[in-house]
């Protein structure tokens, strides 16, 4: 049989736990279903830009000239995409648009990540787009998550560690009296 002051360890110690890692857990797994899913959110709104905007230029012109010589930046082109291809409807590329700047948030061991949307005018295929894209990992969001999650651990092990050493000191605070008595 235990005795009442290791009885008080115990029970201590397994509050904190669940209390030190069950909200900790949360919080993280939280923020980074949230973060993700606004930077997937934002990516699709920028495709659906990018593909609204060629398919109305191509609608003007009826080719893709337009598009050739248009060099500037589009409103859709954000992070993650680091460059976008316009491919006519037999896959031939009519033009790069690449953005240079980003390159230095590229990891070094991520792997792009390739989406290809499809062009259309009133059911016939015109081209597609193929945006390719740094993963959510290489994003300022999901380095500040790695961050975030890192300090949290190092939090987290340093409060457990810390409350061990007073459960100790209070089970021997709380069973002193009691154990006096019996």
């Amino acid at each position: 049989m235990r005795s009442l002051r290791t009885q008080h360890i115990i029970q201590y110690l397994l509050l904190v736990l669940i209390c030190g890692l069950v909200i900790p857990l949360s919080i993280s797994q939280l923020l980074d279903w949230n973060f993700k899913k606004f930077a997937s959110e934002k990516l699709k709104e920028n495709r659906n830009t990018a593909r609204e905007y060629f398919t109305d230029l191509y609608k003007k012109n009826q080719n893709w000239s337009t598009a050739v010589k248009y060099t500037s930046e589009f409103d859709f082109y954000r992070w993650p995409i680091v460059s976008v291809q316009l491919l006519d409807k037999d896959g031939k590329l009519v033009k790069l648009y690449k953005k240079e700047r980003i390159a230095r948030y590229q990891m070094k061991n991520e792997k792009l990540l390739v989406y290809e949307d499809k062009l259309y005018i009133k059911n016939t295929q015109i081209g597609t787009l193929r945006f390719v894209c740094l993963p959510f990992s290489a994003s300022p969001e999901g380095i500040f998550l790695k961050k975030f999650n890192i300090l949290l651990f190092h939090t987290v092990a340093s409060l457990l560690l810390l409350s061990a050493l007073l459960a100790i000191f209070i089970a021997y605070k709380i069973s002193k009296p009691i154990m006096a008595v019996t």
